[in-house]
């Protein structure tokens, strides 16, 4: 049961069953819409990308 908790408290758990909900079209969304939201989704992800640093590595100059 501790398993199942600390999972639900991870967002990549709502991730994993928001993607295993739409892989049997269970949310209601056409493909189109998938299409504009993973698109958004990169679009932002992108950005993040440019202003966000990255985390040092150990033993790195």
């Amino acid at each position: 049961m501790d398993f199942i908790i600390k999972r639900l408290r991870e967002p990549s758990t709502y991730a994993g069953i928001a993607a295993f909900l739409a892989g049997f079209g269970l949310l209601g969304l056409t493909e189109q819409d998938w299409n504009q939201i993973f698109g958004a989704l990169a679009a932002l992800a992108g950005v993040a990308a440019i202003f966000l640093g990255e985390a040092p590595r150990d033993g790195a100059q």
